[in-house]
C-alpha cells in the first residue's frame, strides 16, 4: 500500500515535469525563441484583481480587438502590424478611456508598443514559453 501511493505520487511528478518542459524539449530549446520576434503579444493591465476590474479589462480588450481586427486582418509581416498599431496608438488609448468612462471609472490609459516579460503562457494547443516579447500594453 506504501508503495502504491509513492509510485502514484512519482507519477504524476513525472506527467507534471514532462508537461511543463514538453515545449522545450520538443524544440531542442532553440527554435522556441526563434518565433518571438514575430509575434506582438497583446497584454491589458487591469487596475485590481477585483472581478469588476477584470471585466472591464476584457470589455476594454474586446472592443480594441474589433476595432483594429479589419486593420490587422490582411497584414503579411509583423513590421507593417507594428507600423499599424504605432499608427493606431492614439485610437487605441482612446477606445480603452471610452469604455473606462462608460463604466462609470476614471483610471488612468498608458498605451505603448514595447518590449515585456511573460510567464510561460497556454493558449488551446500554442504553447508561449516565459521570455520577453514585443507588447501592446
Amino acid at each position: 500500500m506504501k508503495y502504491k501511493k509513492l509510485i502514484l505520487i512519482l507519477s504524476i511528478f513525472i506527467i507534471f515535469f514532462i508537461y511543463i518542459l514538453n515545449p522545450y524539449i520538443e524544440s531542442g530549446g532553440k527554435a522556441i525563441d526563434g518565433f518571438k520576434k514575430d509575434i506582438i503579444r497583446f497584454h491589458i493591465r487591469a487596475n485590481s484583481d477585483s472581478k469588476k476590474d477584470q471585466d472591464l479589462k476584457l470589455k476594454i480588450r474586446d472592443e480594441i480587438l474589433e476595432a483594429m481586427k479589419d486593420k490587422l486582418k490582411s497584414v503579411d509581416s509583423v513590421e507593417d502590424s507594428r507600423q499599424i498599431i504605432i499608427d493606431n496608438l492614439d485610437k487605441i488609448k482612446a477606445i480603452s478611456q471610452s469604455v473606462i468612462h462608460d463604466e462609470g471609472e476614471d483610471y488612468e490609459v498608458d498605451v505603448s508598443l514595447d518590449n515585456d516579460n511573460f510567464p510561460i503562457k497556454k493558449y488551446g494547443n500554442m504553447i508561449f514559453p516565459q521570455g520577453e516579447y514585443k507588447t501592446l500594453l
